[in-house]
């Protein structure tokens, strides 16, 4: 869907296919439950400006940043696969990337090391990046919009991340979650549809974005992002994963948060098509030869069997 104007205003996923009786907001009849809805700033940015990606290296799985005030964290960099054993019960930002470890590898930048310099340093070399950080829109100067990652005493780097800075960057990723507040709001431009930190991450090279429309909970975003990339894991296709995410939340929550502000901020941008995880690769290829081998020791114990049928048969004779 490429919106024009004032549209871009307009959750279409939240719009109802008819007239509820229902005070239960769960129970509606969203759009969402019928179509996997995603956007287009313009047809430009979705087919041509994008840089291409088809000489990378290799791609590793994900890079993960979390927001923080403070330096007195561990300051070390932490995978995925470390911070999925850990019992520690992580607040905030870390406790969303804590909700998909379990999901996908990679590596998670927390505390005194989620700062500008590491995530320029490794933004090109992975297929998804999930920043679950702060972000400031500036409406009337665009490229002014930033995300805010922790402060550091880095006589290069300030701590914020420019829309401006990202289109000199090279950020061939498949998916980007910009996990912050706003960060899919901007000022809209004609042919051009709205400009946000997200149309900034597209000129960088990234195919497709999950934006927030407006200030996402704390509360509630952790599981969504659970569900979101469970789904992609299994191979649904990103809008696909994202719609359902959203409905597996509504089966699930608290009635006092089933409400569309909870769950209904984040949308997708860009390219809708599946992750090639290695993972799914693997899982299909192992089931693939279990089915050859079941047919295999089938057909030889079935074959054996005739065998053993026609001698008792020549016996009997």
């Amino acid at each position: 869907m490429v919106p024009d104007g004032p549209l871009w205003h307009c959750n279409f996923e939240l719009l109802l296919t008819q007239k509820d009786a229902s005070n239960n907001p769960a129970a509606l009849s969203y759009l969402l439950k019928d179509y996997a809805i995603s956007y287009a700033n313009s047809a430009n940015v979705l087919f041509g400006l994008g840089k291409t990606n088809s000489t990378l290296k290799k791609q590793q799985e994900c890079l993960a940043f979390s927001f923080s005030d403070t330096t007195t964290i561990d300051t070390k960099t932490m995978s995925l696969a470390t911070l999925r054993d850990t019992k520690i019960d992580l607040p905030g930002t870390r406790k969303e990337i804590k909700a998909i470890a379990d999901i996908i590898n990679g590596q998670y930048y927390f505390g005194s090391q989620a700062i500008e310099a590491n995530f320029k340093k490794n933004a090109g070399n992975y297929t998804i990046l999930h920043l679950a950080l702060h972000g400031e829109v500036d409406n009337e100067q665009p490229e002014n919009s930033k995300l805010l990652f922790t402060k550091s005493k880095d006589s290069v780097e300030d701590s914020y991340l420019y829309s401006h800075e990202l289109f000199a960057l090279d950020i061939p990723a498949e998916l980007t979650v910009l996990s912050a507040c706003n960060t899919g709001s901007g000022k809209i431009t004609k042919g051009e549809g709205i400009i946000s930190l997200g149309t900034a991450f597209q000129y960088a090279g990234t195919k497709s974005l999950v934006l927030s429309s407006w200030e996402i909970s704390d509360s509630t975003t952790p599981e969504l992002m659970k569900n979101f990339y469970t789904n992609l894991k299994t191979g649904m296709n990103k809008a696909k994963a994202l719609q359902q995410a959203k409905l597996q939340y509504l089966t699930t929550a608290n009635i006092n948060r089933t409400q569309p502000f909870y769950w209904g901020g984040f949308y997708l941008v860009g390219d809708t098509t599946p992750i090639p995880f290695e993972n799914n690769t693997t899982w299909y290829w192992g089931i693939g030869i279990a089915i050859l081998g079941i047919l295999f020791f089938g057909m030889r114990w079935l074959f054996k069997r005739k065998r053993r049928s026609k001698f008792v048969e020549t016996l009997n004779v």
